[in-house]
């Protein structure tokens, strides 16, 4: 971690500092937080990485445990499965958004016909709706901020 200069208040950047190292793998899930460490590693007093602790913890990055202190939280498998069931769910509805935005022009690289399975490059192995434009035109199409902000990588 490095050492904080304040632009918004102490707090917000202690949080954001530990989510980062903690989403990054430098503070492995189990790892032991100590207050005065972390004041000392980021250079502010214990009072923002108390706070900072405190929101980690409601935000789920870490626990507090009775007689030990805060810890970085583990993931559990169920989370992951959660994740990506939501992930598969929002996919299929920007996706059948997209299909009825679809234009002219979107369709003209499957000459003017969705693709269906079967159809494309893989030929039978091919999944529903393969094909690259199809697929870089969708997520334009949906037109919806959570498909815009999937689709770019600068939000």
């Amino acid at each position: 971690m490095r050492r904080l200069n304040a632009v918004r208040s102490k707090r917000d950047l202690v949080v954001a500092e530990i989510r980062e190292a903690i989403l990054n793998g430098e503070l492995a899930p189990g790892v032991r937080l100590v207050i005065d460490d972390l004041a000392e590693k980021l250079g502010v007093s214990t009072i923002p990485v108390r706070e900072a602790l405190q929101q980690l913890h409601a935000d789920g990055y870490i626990v507090f445990e009775p007689f030990i202190g805060a810890r970085v939280a583990g993931i559990a498998a169920e989370s992951i499965v959660e994740v990506f069931t939501l992930l598969e769910a929002m996919e299929v509805t920007s996706s059948r958004m997209a299909c009825g935005r679809l234009g002219p022009e979107e369709l003209a690289p499957t000459g003017g016909q969705p693709y269906h399975e079967g159809a494309g490059p893989l030929g039978p192995a091919a999944p529903p709706f393969f094909e690259r434009g199809f697929c870089e035109s969708s997520a334009g199409c949906a037109k919806t901020a959570l498909a815009d902000s999937a689709c770019d990588p600068d939000r």
